[in-house]
């Protein structure tokens, strides 16, 4: 065990972790040795230990209360997780999983669960879309079966759905669910388990109306977004360039985050790259001024200096140990550049960073660029796909008006 915590200690110093979450790490290491001594068990680090550890000091049962973990619960098991990977010689993760450590749904809802993913991906899902909507069912599937006893689809209701949801108070979290149950709703109507949806009778658990709900800045307050971005310090640098590669170039957060600099021509002004959510490769011309002051000062100025190009190849970093790929969605930096600008984000359909993609396709339009051009700018396959991030102005909205004669008599049979 005195190796484990030596090998980890060397781990956080050459991971340039802060002297204040090292001594967080270290101190928790020895409570957990300090455990394993009283307890009579193997001084050798391990998963079973750890999980030991957690239901007798913090009442956490990992295998059924993982959902129960307050954040202080999910930063002690970090760190027990860091030190077993370490002493046993695994990788170790940026991020632990908990949902994994779920119950187990049972052997027949597995069977569901996969034929759910095949029926999936036969529809052309997205890959991402697929994993996403399998999570969240085997989720739903194993609340079900361990708190309503339910084996067979057939009996799955909207009362089995309206229990799961409550558990789950952030709005937008609530939505993605309910977005997988009605997909899977249906699979079980196609694949003759269920005549009706149970989610065709659930209520609408959207919190408020959707009347006058926008879904792009206007011109005016992407140029007060713009103003409100801090480009002092590295950090903020880094921030205003994520927001200026979705406002003007249309990129998702997850395809800003990953670029390397292998994917960013400097000298024909142009981004090749990926896009994570559909695996096709797509293009970008960024020869306006804004993109390239914006890059060129994050760069020269914002970016860590001690992080070469050899060692961390990603244009987009984290500026604290462990040093690496930012990660996650910057939904709630966007929230605060908002803020910052005056701007109400509850006027939004969208509040975090896709938002400013619905800003990049609504400014193309209403600068008169023809849809199959947006379509291929967005990296769109179909101009449906288009339509639906597009916020069009009024005027333009007036062109497409159905003629008044059309309405007054009768419509179709007039024409």
């Amino acid at each position: 065990m005195d190796e484990a915590i030596s090998i980890g200690s060397e781990y956080l110093s050459k991971s340039h972790y802060s002297e204040l979450v090292a001594e967080k790490y270290k101190r928790e290491w020895l409570k957990y040795a300090v455990f394993l001594n009283k307890s009579d068990m193997s001084s050798e680090v391990s998963i079973a230990s750890i999980h030991s550890y957690l239901k007798a000091v913090r009442n956490i049962d990992i295998e059924h209360d993982a959902e129960l973990m307050d954040k202080f619960d999910k930063q002690c098991y970090r760190c027990l997780i860091t030190l077993d990977c370490l002493a046993n010689n695994k990788p170790v993760p940026r991020a632990i999983n908990l949902i994994r450590f779920r119950v187990p749904i049972s052997k027949d809802f597995a069977d569901l669960n996969q034929e759910f993913k095949n029926f999936l991906v036969s529809h052309a899902y997205s890959e991402r879309s697929v994993t996403s909507y399998i999570s969240a069912t085997k989720l739903f599937l194993s609340h079900i079966h361990v708190k309503f006893s339910v084996t067979d689809p057939a009996d799955i209701s909207d009362k089995h759905a309206i229990s799961f949801l409550s558990q789950y108070d952030n709005k937008r979290s609530r939505k993605n669910l309910v977005n997988a149950l009605n997909v899977f709703g249906k699979f079980l109507v196609q694949s003759g388990r269920q005549k009706v949806s149970f989610m065709l009778t659930m209520p609408s658990i959207s919190g408020g109306s959707y009347q006058n709900i926008n879904y792009a800045l206007t011109e005016e307050q992407l140029v007060e977004l713009l103003s409100a971005l801090d480009t002092e310090t590295a950090i903020g640098k880094r921030n205003a360039l994520m927001v200026v590669l979705a406002s003007f170039c249309g990129m998702r957060i997850g395809d800003i985050t990953k670029l390397k600099f292998k994917n960013i021509n400097l000298d024909g002004k142009f981004i090749s790259f990926v896009m994570s959510k559909t695996s096709k490769p797509h293009s970008i011309s960024y020869k306006g001024e804004v993109v390239e002051a914006y890059l060129t000062d994050y760069l020269d100025n914002g970016r860590p200096s001690h992080l070469s190009r050899e060692s961390n190849d990603f244009v987009i970093v984290s500026h604290s140990a462990p040093y690496g790929r930012l990660r996650g969605n910057q939904h709630g930096m966007l929230q605060r550049f908002l803020d910052y600008a005056s701007i109400c984000a509850s006027q939004f359909d969208h509040s975090g960073m896709h938002l400013l993609r619905h800003t990049y396709a609504s400014m193309l339009v209403n600068n008169d660029v023809p849809l199959t051009q947006v379509a291929m700018l967005m990296g769109h396959s179909c101009i449906d796909q288009t339509v639906r991030y597009i916020q069009l102005n009024q005027r333009k909205m007036r062109l497409c008006a159905i003629p008044e004669s059309f309405c007054i008599h009768g419509g179709r049979d007039s024409l």
